[in-house]
C-alpha cells in the first residue's frame, strides 16, 4: 500500500474536521459509515491489536496481525477505487512507533490547537453533552481521548487538570514523533486550517504527496471556516444553537488547574490563561 496518510493529534484539536476535508480529495479512499460518513479508524487497529487507549508497542508488529491490518485496508481502497489510504485517530498520537512499523511510508499530519479550547469542550463533553454515547465520560467510568503512560491514575485527577495534563502529553509525545519519522511528518494548527483554508490545504496536500489542482482547491474548500477557540471565553454554558459545544464549560474552580498548560501555550505562541 503507497503512501498512506494518518492524521493524528490531541482530542478535540481537529483531527475531524481536517479528516473530512481532505476526504474531497479524489484519490482517497477512507472508512464510512453506510450513509458515508467519514469514520476514524480507532475500532479497526483495537480489532487487529486489541484494545489500546495508551501505547501500542511495535512488538504488536507480528507478521499476521500486520497482514490483517494491511488487507482490510486493501480491501476498503479496492472497493472504493481509491490509490491512497486515508484515516485518522487521535489515538495515533500514542501508536506512532507501531504504524511507522507497519506502514514505513506513510505521511503523517499532526495537528495543535489551543489547549485552553480543547480541555473546555472536553469538559463539555464531561459535564453537559446530551449524547449518548458520551454517557461513560460523564460517568467517569472511561478516560475521554487517549491515556499517556505518563499521566497516573487519570479518573482520581479533577477533571480539568486530567485533560490539561493529557493535552501537554499528547502534544509533547505527537512532536517527538519528528525523530521517528523525518520529513514525512507535517505538523500544523487548527487555527490555521479554519482561518486560511485552501492556502493551508494547499500544504496538507503537497505534503501527503496527493495531485494539486488549483482550480479544485478554489472549488471545494471555502476562504475561512468558524474558528470554534471562543467559545471557552464566554460567560457561562449557554443555549446549544448548534447542537454540540457549550460557549464555556470552565467553572471557576477549574482556573488554577489550568495553570499547567501555560509553558507549552507559550512555546507553541498561544496566549496563556
Amino acid at each position: 500500500m503507497e503512501r498512506p496518510i494518518f492524521i493524528w493529534g490531541a482530542p478535540r484539536s481537529g483531527t475531524t474536521l481536517l479528516y473530512q476535508l481532505i476526504t474531497h480529495h479524489p484519490h482517497v479512499g477512507y472508512l464510512r459509515s453506510e450513509e458515508g460518513r467519514p469514520l476514524e479508524g480507532t475500532r479497526l487497529w483495537w480489532q487487529v491489536f486489541g484494545e489500546h487507549r495508551g501505547v501500542m508497542d511495535v512488538s504488536l508488529a507480528c507478521p499476521s496481525k500486520v497482514k490483517q491490518i494491511c488487507n482490510e485496508y486493501a480491501s476498503l481502497l479496492r472497493q472504493r477505487s481509491k490509490s491512497r489510504l486515508l484515516d485518522k485517530s487521535p489515538f495515533m498520537t500514542l501508536w506512532i512507533p507501531l504504524i511507522n512499523k507497519v506502514f514505513p511510508d506513510a505521511r503523517h499530519i499532526h495537528i495543535i490547537r489551543d489547549g485552553k479550547a480543547v480541555v473546555n469542550s472536553i469538559l463539555y463533553k464531561l459535564r453537559y453533552s446530551p449524547q449518548e454515547k458520551d454517557v461513560p465520560f460523564r460517568e467517569g467510568k472511561v478516560m475521554f481521548g487517549p491515556h499517556p503512560p505518563e499521566l497516573i491514575d487519570p479518573m482520581s485527577l479533577q477533571p480539568a487538570l486530567r485533560h490539561a495534563r493529557q493535552w501537554i502529553m499528547l502534544v509533547e509525545h505527537g512532536r517527538h514523533c519528528r525523530k521517528i519519522l523525518g520529513e514525512r511528518y507535517c505538523e500544523l494548527r487548527y487555527e490555521d486550517v479554519v482561518s486560511a483554508t485552501p492556502t493551508t490545504m494547499r500544504m496538507i496536500l503537497r505534503h501527503a504527496q496527493l495531485p494539486l489542482n488549483e482550480e479544485y482547491l478554489n472549488e471545494v474548500y471555502p476562504h475561512t471556516l468558524e474558528n470554534r477557540n471562543y467559545k471557552w471565553k464566554g460567560e457561562k454554558k449557554s443555549a446549544m444553537d448548534d447542537g454540540y459545544t457549550a460557549h464555556r464549560a470552565f467553572e471557576s474552580e477549574d482556573i488554577p488547574y489550568l495553570s499547567e498548560m501555560n509553558p507549552l501555550l507559550r512555546s507553541l505562541g498561544y496566549e496563556e490563561l
